[in-house]
């Protein structure tokens, strides 16, 4: 059934959300009592869209603007709110009349028609076309204007002018939670650790967040969707579905990926669940030096990156995450020497080339009041890497609380020659982690759209566009993820893996084993054998028109192993509908003992390339994966 009441008022005031005229604000937060202590959260409103004979159609919206229907969506198995090119939704601010004493967080489903990066998805405004605005895009965009204000006391963070984010590609599901704090903001899409920004200036003129909570507290309404008197500025589509609005600071079981409906292992659009490792007690119980992560080996000129959930018993600064980076030998062998150890809480020790100099603290870490430190790293997400440039070894450690507190450290310290391996790993000091193992590679990592290989229209013609190489040492193992784009012409028009020597395509020594395509096809010299290819899961009795479709979208991990001789190559497609299509295959005589190399081909396709070096816990993540879908 297609909404047709209409407000007025409505148009008028969502065509600020791209003109931004000048404005009137809205109250300000009270000043808070001398140590003061802020409440745990609460659940203001939840709005699930459920309408029917219990609950008469759209009654808890305050108004809508025609194209808004109640529909029924299969992927969540449930009924959303769907808002067209021609229409807007309206909620009375659920904060009105509620004391925010640190922040605000809204959580969400919300699925967009097409790539449409500009509008916003739900908005903070009043009723004026010259209202100010809080608002966020598909983007990762967070807009606040305040009316007769400095430009330096807005916000403009993620525009879309500047940089496309890819976090929340069009087309799909999203699971959207954005918290609001203090001292900045934090996204998590799907479950995992997005864009973030802090307050870290001290003139008068600069932004301060708290200005930002105070205007959701007060702003008195909240919008989805938007359109002007001109019919211009829409939103070309849109469905919402369970938003949820949240006093204070969210916990962690309001922005992890929820199961609903055939999400999240249930068949449908799994493309981002991550898998985490417990390392350490849960009660924080691990004294020092008796619980490590695994060994991490790094070699030359290439980097680590983890991602863990830290968790402290908050008694001291450094009962947080320790890391260690050593030579390469295990703890206690004969080889076994300390570069150095580092810890959360700017501080550590090492060997003769160890400089606490050159250990820096950004954001959270300026003017540091260490009881809050140690409150906000519970629960706090790091992206912890370790770059090798020669001799120097850099670590960069990003820590964002729950809250939205961002505490950046930093490190670089001579470490060997910067010809063989280091290893690092993590000891836990009355704390414990939880390792996401999607997100732990030794070599490189990037965000969606960050790093595509292709023509995004899906033009680019074979052989003429090519990722990186990576390097394959005896007995290594490289796996490549990244998400498959395709014109869906051919059975080819897909991602193509080449193993060959270790040198540049057409360089004196190049010389290529096998070329292995999607469609379990391939070529090579004269090792090469066809009937090495298996296809299973979805390949199995396949039918090539639905193929081409499934690979549209799909997240692939590709994995190339070698023993000896002998490289195993396995592909593991998960498409955004549920299936599961894996090829393996397998040649000897690959150079045994050598290095050798590997790359990415497109044919009328494009590659969004998320990784590529060797992920250490990467079988785990494609056995659990495949095992929740085929269950």
């Amino acid at each position: 059934m297609r909404a047709k009441q209409s407000f007025s008022t409505v148009v008028a005031s969502l065509a600020v959300l791209m003109g931004f005229a000048s404005c009137t604000d809205w109250g300000d937060t009270d000043p808070e009592a001398g140590n003061q202590v802020y409440p745990s959260r609460q659940v203001v409103s939840a709005l699930d869209f459920e309408y029917g004979d219990d609950k008469p159609l759209f009654s808890d919206l305050d108004a809508t603007s025609g194209g808004v229907e109640n529909v029924t969506d299969d992927s969540l198995e449930s009924k959303v709110l769907r808002v067209d090119n021609e229409g807007a939704a309206r909620i009375k601010n659920p904060y009105l009349g509620v004391r925010l004493q640190n922040g605000a967080a809204v959580t969400f489903w919300v699925k967009t028609d097409s790539a449409d990066l500009d509008r916003p998805l739900i908005s903070f405004a009043g009723d004026d076309s010259a209202d100010s605005v809080f608002y966020i895009t598909a983007n990762g965009q967070i807009k606040y204007y305040k009316a007769h204000e400095l430009q330096s006391r807005c916000l403009d963070d993620n525009n879309p002018a500047d940089a496309v984010t890819g976090v929340m590609p069009a087309g799909k599901w999203h699971f959207v939670a954005i918290q609001v704090s203090d001292e900045g903001y934090q996204f998590w899409i799907d479950g995992k650790k997005s864009l973030s920004g802090a307050s870290t200036g001290t003139l008068p003129t600069d932004l301060k967040y708290s200005d930002i909570v105070s205007f959701i507290n007060h702003a008195p309404y909240v919008y989805l969707g938007e359109a002007d008197s001109k019919g211009t500025l829409k939103l070309e589509g849109a469905q919402y579905d369970d938003i949820t609005f949240i006093r204070n600071i969210m916990n962690a079981s309001d922005y992890a990926y929820p199961k609903k409906g055939k999400m999240n292992g249930g068949g449908s659009e799994d493309t981002e669940k991550h898998y985490y490792r417990t390392v350490g007690n849960t009660d924080c119980t691990s004294a020092w030096w008796t619980t490590f992560t695994d060994y991490f080996t790094i070699p030359s000129e290439q980097s680590l990156h983890l991602r863990f959930v830290n968790h402290t018993s908050g008694a001291g600064n450094w009962n947080n995450w320790n890391l260690v980076v050593t030579t390469d030998d295990a703890r206690g062998g004969a080889s076994y020497s300390e570069y150095f150890v580092l810890r959360s809480d700017l501080y550590g020790w090492g060997n003769g080339d160890y400089n606490a100099a050159n250990i820096t603290g950004e954001g959270g870490y300026t003017n540091i009041n260490w009881d809050t430190f140690r409150q906000d790293m519970e629960g706090a997400v790091v992206d912890l890497t370790v770059e090798r440039l020669g001799t120097a070894v850099n670590v960069t450690a990003v820590a964002t609380a729950k809250n939205g507190t961002v505490y950046t450290e930093k490190y670089t310290q001579r470490c060997g020659d910067g010809t063989q391996n280091i290893r690092a790993f993590l000891v836990c000091d009355g704390s414990w982690f939880e390792i996401d193992e999607d997100e732990t590679v030794i070599g490189s990592s990037w965000t969606s759209g960050q790093n595509v290989v292709g023509a995004a229209d899906n033009s680019s013609a074979w052989w003429t566009n090519f990722s990186d190489y990576q390097r394959i040492p005896a007995d290594g193992t490289v796996t490549f993820k990244f998400i498959n784009h395709t014109s869906g012409t051919g059975n080819w028009n897909n991602w193509n893996c080449c193993v060959a020597t270790d040198d540049v395509r057409g360089g004196a020594n190049y010389s290529e084993y096998f070329v292995l395509r999607s469609d379990l096809y391939g070529w090579g010299n004269g090792d090469y054998n066809a009937a090495n290819i298996a296809g299973t899961g979805s390949y199995v009795n396949i039918n090539w028109d639905t193929f081409r479709q499934d690979m549209e979208g799909a997240t692939v991990y590709v994995t190339i192993s070698r023993s000896g001789g002998e490289v195993t190559l396995t592909a593991n497609e998960y498409t955004t509908n549920g299936k599961v299509y894996t090829e393996t295959y397998k040649q000897g005589n690959c150079g045994a003992g050598s290095i050798i190399r590997t790359f990415l081909i497109v044919d009328g396709s494009h590659l969004d390339m998320l990784k590529a070096g060797y992920m250490p816990y990467a079988d785990d993540v494609i056995k659990q994966r495949t095992a929740e879908i085929n269950k």
